[in-house]
């Protein structure tokens, strides 16, 4: 590509509602295509919701039995809390806080999902506007620049709030495009997953 990529612009998301809701992407894209490309569209792909109570394995098998890496925490009424990938399972977090807790007595049993995921109050999330405007390119740069798994997407509705329309996944976008995004490498399996995170590859 001649123009060097700049990323895609972040900001800090507003009170986000879910989308009411494909099959699964799978063809090779360009990095000079539209950054949508690379999303997962709500809109199209049911979303995976867990209860914030769920004990993180439980969550682990839900996210294996529908073949995908992330789910939605949402509380009693449906309402988004949050957002909870296999890689935040599978990595430090829980050793961190069975640690800091000692909860060693309970192990990974004692530990639901509210306690290990990103709440919405502290993601970055790129509006699909923006994301419209930009590439594949600017996409995996972002990802690069943050480090991050997923990246929420976001749409504007008529009341000026926020609804969740997409998320971006660093190992989609590194499958789809053969990209180095930050040193993620599109893991096939929960168990390569596992492994990417021990040897420290993942967050």
């Amino acid at each position: 590509m001649d123009q060097q990529a700049k990323g895609v612009p972040l900001r800090q998301a507003r009170g986000v509602a879910l989308s009411v809701p494909s099959q699964r992407q799978s063809q090779w894209v360009r990095l000079d295509a539209p950054g949508t490309e690379v999303m997962t569209d709500l809109d199209r792909t049911p979303v995976v919701t867990v209860e914030a109570g769920t004990q993180i394995d439980d969550a682990l098998r839900l996210m294996k039995h529908a073949g995908v890496r992330s789910a939605i925490v949402v509380d009693d009424s449906g309402s988004l809390l949050g957002l909870v990938t296999a890689y935040d399972i599978l990595g430090d977090k829980p050793v961190r806080l069975i640690e800091s807790a000692g909860r060693a007595h309970r192990g990974r049993a004692g530990i639901d999902v509210a306690a290990i995921m990103a709440p919405v109050s502290q993601w970055q999330v790129i509006d699909i506007d923006e994301l419209r405007r930009c590439t594949v390119a600017d996409v995996v740069e972002t990802f690069r620049r943050l480090g991050h798994t997923h990246i929420p997407v976001v749409e504007r509705t008529a009341s000026g709030a926020d609804r969740l329309r997409g998320l971006l996944s660093a190992a989609e976008v590194a499958r789809r495009t053969g990209a180095d995004t930050h040193g993620l490498r599109p893991a096939a399996t929960f168990a390569e997953i596992e492994q990417a995170v021990h040897e420290g590859v993942l967050p």
